[in-house]
């Protein structure tokens, strides 16, 4: 009856709320910033061992150093849920990635792999919390069709792996950056003895990675690159990845 189903939506919202400040330190009563700001500092522990401050690694919540980003992409990040077009949106994400990498001039040498992971991986947590909170503070149902997907080891394997194996959503693209001596480095499969790790990826490879990805997932089943990527990392994430046969 009637009831029993509102006490079933009651029961479920509450979860999601333990979910998300279990998770995020979310609360239902965040403003827009708020949110985006605990999602930030998310995904610093995602990946903090990869950032050095003045030349420690650091993950530390009240360090000031982490702040700038967090209070920068609080204000900023809602810029790239008004992008109307593809275009619209990797301007706005360039310019976004190009500003955190020189607010931190001084302070440590950030990459633009650095940059678009920590961007990358909070629109991620956004899309999760967005779902279970409901809050319409951004319509990003319609904006993340235009989203790029995190560079990090296991969907870049998965997305440019050689040759076919047990894994579903196995891409099999050429567009893994391998180092080259001359010209710093080269498009291929990947090969972990050579790939470039994501922190020293600069804006070239980074967006032909992204074009690449983007236009097969177009051509495809998937929803956008971002329904391929979540698919793809609840696939192989915690395993050793050991099926995939590497171009040497």
């Amino acid at each position: 009856d009637v009831e029993r189903e509102n006490t079933k939506e009651m029961i479920s919202m509450n979860e999601n709320l333990f979910l998300l400040y279990n998770h995020y330190g979310i609360k239902e009563t965040f403003t827009d910033s708020q949110i985006i700001f605990h999602a930030v500092n998310r995904s610093y522990r995602d990946f903090w061992r990869q950032i050095h401050f003045h030349g420690k690694n650091v993950f530390n919540q009240d360090t000031k150093n982490e702040y700038k980003s967090e209070f920068f992409l609080s204000e900023n990040l809602p810029r790239l849920f008004e992008s109307e077009t593809q275009q619209d949106f990797d301007k706005t994400h360039y310019a976004l990635c190009n500003t955190l990498i020189h607010m931190y001039d001084g302070i440590c040498k950030w990459s633009y792999g650095i940059a678009q992971r920590l961007i990358n991986q909070t629109l991620v947590h956004l899309i999760v919390i967005e779902s279970n909170l409901q809050t319409r503070y951004w319509d990003i149902n319609s904006a993340r069709r235009f989203f790029h997907v995190p560079v990090e080891t296991y969907t870049l394997q998965m997305a440019t792996a050689y040759g076919r194996d047990t894994y579903k959503h196995v891409l099999h693209l050429k567009c893994a950056p391998l180092e080259d001596v001359t010209n710093r480095y080269h498009m291929g499969y990947y090969n972990i003895e050579k790939v470039l790790p994501f922190e020293k990826w600069e804006f070239p490879e980074y967006i032909e990675y992204q074009t690449t990805l983007r236009k097969t997932i177009t051509e495809s089943s998937y929803a956008d690159p971002v329904d391929w990527w979540f698919q793809t990392f609840s696939e192989v994430a915690g395993i050793r990845f050991t099926h995939i046969r590497e171009n040497r």
